[in-house]
């Protein structure tokens, strides 16, 4: 009973360890760290997804590969990678569609130094030539909804924004964290927004194309799009863009990915919820056949005895009940058998009749009428069976038997 007891405890103790994690992900989604239009937390970018949608401007969710950009123009929104990183043969796709006229908009984290983000950039970053504040660009990362709380303890400033680039005439500020931000960008670059150390914002012209590079996301979140110039200076890019361009978000790199594969079938939550009963049913079987149910039985292993402690008990038997007769035929018929055994005769054959190389037929002869003897004769005694046992001993090792 006590096992059933532990297994049905065992059982309670995973469910509220499921309820658990899928309460404290739901919390996490609150507080979402993720730069999509698909969340809603202070972080995301939906309020300038349905924004854009009150405007009449139709913004699509782009949930494909690089590769599939060929058949779509105008303006892109690329985000930090949540899920996928920038594989190099997908930067280059990116690269050679902003060649052919089209703009991208990147909203990068590097400057944040969220290491898990930033460390799915490499390649994007690298392809623009971005210098990053310190030496590497990974930096201690505290999960999502810490950092999306944390994002809100830091200073908020207004930077005032360059006047030499379409994008940007005629607007008077953004809003960045001071400090978040990169030290260069290289290539055919224009800053935008920029202090004394640190850049926030540059133009980076790509063949006739353009990428507006941002080292945060800040100013386009659903916190911040209200404040300043942020949310104008959006509609700026799109002025300064192609005017029957589309206006994409880039949300296959946060895992909205239309191309369905057998890697996406380990991300969906029913295949999670599934894993984790199959591990349960597992557990409890393996707990319930790996253990006994009842009383521990102690092992007792039998003391064996050896057969001279056995011959010496059955000799004293013999010797108390004063059966030296029956002695000698256990004695006799074990020695006759092991000789007839020996020499491949029968035991009704006499002795004569069994000599062999190395056998003394007369010592054979010996024996037999000792045996005789002791039968016989009404006179019988330790002395006497003890002498009979002790010669047929030694004619055994002459013999090998």
């Amino acid at each position: 009973m006590r096992g059933k007891y532990l297994i049905w405890t065992g059982v309670i103790f995973f469910l509220l360890l499921v309820v658990s994690v899928v309460w404290m992900k739901n919390l996490g989604q609150e507080y979402s760290d993720i730069p999509s239009t698909y969340n809603s937390s202070p972080r995301g970018l939906k309020a300038l997804y349905l924004w854009l949608r009150e405007l009449g401007r139709q913004p699509v969710r782009f949930r494909r590969r690089y590769k599939n950009l060929a058949g779509h123009s105008g303006l892109l929104v690329v985000t930090s990678s949540t899920v996928h990183p920038f594989a190099e043969h997908q930067v280059e796709q990116l690269l050679d569609w902003v060649e052919k006229g089209n703009t991208v908009l990147y909203l990068s984290r590097v400057g944040e130094g969220s290491g898990l983000i930033s460390c799915r950039e490499h390649s994007l970053l690298d392809a623009l030539e971005v210098e990053p504040k310190g030496t590497e660009y990974e930096a201690p990362f505290s999960g999502d909804h810490v950092d999306a709380i944390r994002a809100f303890t830091f200073p908020v400033g207004a930077f005032p924004l360059s006047p030499f680039s379409p994008a940007t005439r005629g607007l008077g500020e953004m809003y960045f964290r001071p400090g978040w931000g990169v030290k260069e960008v290289g290539g055919a670059s224009l800053p935008l927004v920029r202090d004394e150390e640190i850049g926030y914002a540059y133009e980076i012209h790509r063949g006739a194309g353009k990428i507006y590079f941002l080292a945060s996301s800040l100013p386009l979140e659903n916190y911040w799009l209200n404040r300043g110039d942020n949310a104008l200076f959006f509609l700026s890019l799109l002025r300064a863009g192609p005017r029957e361009g589309e206006i994409l978000f880039d949300e296959y790199h946060h895992g909205h990915s239309l191309e369905f594969g057998a890697a996406d079938l380990t991300r969906m939550k029913p295949v999670y919820l599934a894993l984790l009963q199959a591990f349960l049913v597992a557990g409890a079987i393996i707990f319930s056949r790996g253990r006994r149910f009842g009383t521990v039985i102690p092992f007792q292993r039998e003391r064996q005895r050896s057969l001279l402690e056995f011959i010496r008990s059955l000799a004293i038997l013999y010797r108390k009940a004063g059966l030296y007769r029956e002695a000698s035929r256990i004695i006799y018929r074990d020695f006759r058998e092991g000789v007839a055994g020996r020499l491949g005769r029968p035991t009704g054959r006499e002795w004569t009749e069994v000599a062999r190389p190395g056998v003394d037929p007369e010592k054979l002869q010996r024996i037999e009428e000792e045996y005789r003897s002791l039968n016989t004769s009404g006179k019988q005694s330790p002395a006497r069976l003890l002498s009979f046992a002790r010669a047929v001993s030694e004619l055994k090792k002459e013999m090998n038997l």
